[in-house]
Protein backbone atom coordinates (compact mmCIF):
# COMPACT_ATOMS: atom_id res chain seq x y z
CA UNK A 1 0.00 0.00 0.00
CA UNK A 2 2.90 2.85 0.82
CA UNK A 3 4.61 1.71 -2.41
CA UNK A 4 1.32 2.83 -4.00
CA UNK A 5 1.07 6.00 -2.56
CA UNK A 6 4.96 6.34 -3.25
CA UNK A 7 4.41 5.95 -6.67
CA UNK A 8 1.43 8.15 -6.65
CA UNK A 9 3.53 11.12 -5.30
CA UNK A 10 5.84 10.57 -7.34
CA UNK A 11 4.20 10.91 -10.26
CA UNK A 12 2.10 14.12 -9.07
CA UNK A 13 5.64 15.56 -8.19
CA UNK A 14 6.85 15.20 -11.82
CA UNK A 15 3.92 16.62 -13.49
CA UNK A 16 3.79 19.67 -11.18
CA UNK A 17 7.43 20.37 -11.73
CA UNK A 18 6.97 19.74 -15.30
CA UNK A 19 4.03 22.50 -15.59
CA UNK A 20 1.47 22.77 -18.12
CA UNK A 21 3.84 25.73 -19.89
CA UNK A 22 6.15 22.96 -20.73
CA UNK A 23 3.95 20.03 -21.19
CA UNK A 24 2.76 22.92 -24.37
CA UNK A 25 6.12 21.67 -25.81
CA UNK A 26 5.79 18.34 -25.33
CA UNK A 27 5.57 16.45 -29.26
CA UNK A 28 1.96 15.44 -29.46
CA UNK A 29 3.16 12.93 -31.98
CA UNK A 30 5.25 11.15 -29.83
CA UNK A 31 2.68 11.06 -26.78
CA UNK A 32 1.84 7.64 -26.15
CA UNK A 33 3.81 5.60 -27.91
CA UNK A 34 5.65 2.59 -26.48
CA UNK A 35 9.08 2.97 -26.18
CA UNK A 36 11.17 -0.68 -26.21
CA UNK A 37 14.77 -0.45 -25.65
CA UNK A 38 17.73 -2.78 -24.21
CA UNK A 39 21.40 -2.57 -24.23
CA UNK A 40 24.43 -3.38 -21.60
CA UNK A 41 24.97 0.11 -19.47
CA UNK A 42 28.76 1.60 -20.04
CA UNK A 43 29.04 -0.58 -16.44
CA UNK A 44 27.84 -4.21 -17.85
CA UNK A 45 24.80 -3.99 -16.36
CA UNK A 46 21.91 -5.41 -18.66
CA UNK A 47 19.22 -3.00 -18.96
CA UNK A 48 15.99 -3.15 -20.63
CA UNK A 49 12.49 -0.88 -20.56
CA UNK A 50 10.12 -0.42 -19.48
CA UNK A 51 12.14 -1.98 -16.26
CA UNK A 52 9.77 -3.07 -13.78
CA UNK A 53 9.62 -1.16 -10.17
CA UNK A 54 10.06 2.27 -11.92
CA UNK A 55 6.51 4.05 -12.30
CA UNK A 56 8.48 6.91 -14.25
CA UNK A 57 11.57 6.99 -16.09
CA UNK A 58 13.28 9.98 -17.32
CA UNK A 59 15.55 9.21 -20.81
CA UNK A 60 18.36 11.48 -21.62
CA UNK A 61 20.09 11.86 -24.87
CA UNK A 62 23.40 13.68 -24.22
CA UNK A 63 26.71 13.75 -25.10
CA UNK A 64 30.05 15.24 -23.93
CA UNK A 65 30.28 17.52 -26.88
CA UNK A 66 26.95 19.47 -26.15
CA UNK A 67 27.69 22.30 -23.93
CA UNK A 68 23.66 22.39 -22.67
CA UNK A 69 23.94 18.44 -21.85
CA UNK A 70 27.28 19.56 -19.90
CA UNK A 71 25.38 22.35 -18.03
CA UNK A 72 22.33 19.98 -16.69
CA UNK A 73 24.02 17.23 -15.86
CA UNK A 74 24.89 17.87 -12.32
CA UNK A 75 21.09 19.01 -11.69
CA UNK A 76 19.49 15.95 -13.13
CA UNK A 77 22.14 14.09 -11.31
CA UNK A 78 20.74 15.80 -7.85
CA UNK A 79 17.29 15.04 -9.47
CA UNK A 80 17.65 11.59 -9.89
CA UNK A 81 19.83 11.07 -6.56
CA UNK A 82 16.78 12.68 -4.49
CA UNK A 83 13.71 10.66 -5.85
CA UNK A 84 15.09 6.94 -7.00
CA UNK A 85 14.16 6.39 -3.87
CA UNK A 86 10.67 6.34 -4.91
CA UNK A 87 11.29 4.28 -8.36
CA UNK A 88 12.31 7.67 -10.51
CA UNK A 89 14.72 6.04 -12.36
CA UNK A 90 17.13 7.97 -14.93
CA UNK A 91 18.84 6.62 -17.80
CA UNK A 92 21.37 8.16 -20.02
CA UNK A 93 21.92 7.39 -23.74
CA UNK A 94 25.18 8.86 -24.63
CA UNK A 95 25.59 9.78 -28.53
CA UNK A 96 29.66 9.31 -27.76
CA UNK A 97 31.82 8.11 -29.50
CA UNK A 98 34.59 8.48 -27.77
CA UNK A 99 34.41 5.99 -24.66
CA UNK A 100 37.34 7.65 -22.78
CA UNK A 101 35.94 11.26 -22.52
CA UNK A 102 32.75 9.38 -21.62
CA UNK A 103 33.91 8.04 -18.40
CA UNK A 104 35.62 11.13 -17.17
CA UNK A 105 32.51 13.06 -17.58
CA UNK A 106 31.14 10.32 -15.41
CA UNK A 107 33.54 10.51 -13.07
CA UNK A 108 34.23 14.12 -12.99
CA UNK A 109 30.12 14.60 -12.46
CA UNK A 110 29.50 11.70 -10.04
CA UNK A 111 26.87 10.37 -12.49
CA UNK A 112 24.95 7.59 -10.64
CA UNK A 113 22.39 6.95 -13.38
CA UNK A 114 22.63 4.31 -15.72
CA UNK A 115 24.38 5.24 -19.44
CA UNK A 116 24.07 3.54 -22.49
CA UNK A 117 25.64 4.33 -25.85
CA UNK A 118 23.35 4.69 -28.48
CA UNK A 119 25.24 2.92 -31.07
CA UNK A 120 25.20 0.18 -28.95
CA UNK A 121 21.96 -0.37 -28.59
CA UNK A 122 18.55 -1.74 -29.44
CA UNK A 123 15.20 0.20 -29.54
CA UNK A 124 11.71 1.46 -31.01
CA UNK A 125 10.12 4.80 -30.98
CA UNK A 126 12.94 6.96 -30.02
CA UNK A 127 12.71 9.91 -32.48
CA UNK A 128 16.09 12.67 -32.98
CA UNK A 129 18.73 10.36 -31.61
CA UNK A 130 21.61 12.34 -33.14
CA UNK A 131 19.97 15.48 -31.36
CA UNK A 132 21.36 16.41 -28.09
CA UNK A 133 19.60 17.06 -25.30
CA UNK A 134 16.26 15.59 -25.88
CA UNK A 135 14.45 13.73 -22.92
CA UNK A 136 11.66 11.01 -23.14
CA UNK A 137 9.29 11.20 -19.61
CA UNK A 138 8.02 7.29 -19.61
CA UNK A 139 5.33 5.47 -17.74
CA UNK A 140 5.88 2.24 -15.71
CA UNK A 141 4.27 0.46 -19.28
CA UNK A 142 6.59 2.22 -21.52
CA UNK A 143 4.11 4.68 -23.10
CA UNK A 144 6.11 8.16 -23.72
CA UNK A 145 4.56 11.11 -21.41
CA UNK A 146 6.03 13.72 -22.80
CA UNK A 147 9.12 14.41 -24.94
CA UNK A 148 11.33 17.83 -25.15
CA UNK A 149 14.13 18.64 -27.33
CA UNK A 150 16.40 20.68 -25.40
CA UNK A 151 17.62 21.32 -21.40
CA UNK A 152 15.12 20.51 -18.36
CA UNK A 153 17.32 21.26 -16.08
CA UNK A 154 15.78 24.28 -14.62
CA UNK A 155 12.26 22.56 -14.69
CA UNK A 156 14.02 19.23 -12.19
CA UNK A 157 15.91 22.11 -10.08
CA UNK A 158 12.68 23.35 -8.84
CA UNK A 159 12.25 20.22 -6.89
Amino acid sequence: MMNRWRSRLLALLILLTLSASYLAQADDNETGKSIRLEGITVTGRALRLPESGHPYTMILVFATWCPICLGELPALEQFYERHQQQGFLLVGLSEDTDQEALQQLIQHDHLSFPILAVHNLRYSNLKDLGITPVSYLINAHGKIVWRRVGAVDELLSRQ
